[in-house]
């Protein structure tokens, strides 16, 4: 799977409101229509490839966001069901598999 964030652009010059990101994130949702949980796992990604500092990412998704599925995962701040990111975490050991498979097949 791929990491989706959504950032702003130029702020000043292409957006409506005084409340550029909360407006990405609107028009995101109304677009692909996304649901809150969506959203919370969007942001939750865009938390995680920022460049905040550690102590800042653990304040605001919980102190073992580093650890992949549902084990990182503090649904008081993320709002993200455990379900969903096991389920992430298990298609993404399925893509290793298969390309750890296909690189034993080709390069022995």
């Amino acid at each position: 799977g791929l990491n989706v964030t959504i950032s702003t652009d130029d702020p000043l010059q292409f957006h409506l409101t005084q409340e550029p990101l909360i407006e990405e994130y609107c028009l995101t949702m109304r677009t692909w229509g996304l649901s809150m949980t969506d959203m919370c796992e969007i942001a939750r990604t865009s938390v995680l490839q920022s460049g905040f500092s550690k102590e800042r990412k653990g304040e605001i998704l919980g102190d073992h966001y580093y650890l992949a599925s549902s084990a990182g995962n503090d649904v008081r701040k993320t709002l993200i069901p455990d379900h969903r990111l096991d389920f992430r975490y298990e298609m993404m050991m399925e893509e290793v598999e298969y390309l750890n498979q296909h690189l034993r097949e080709h390069f022995p």
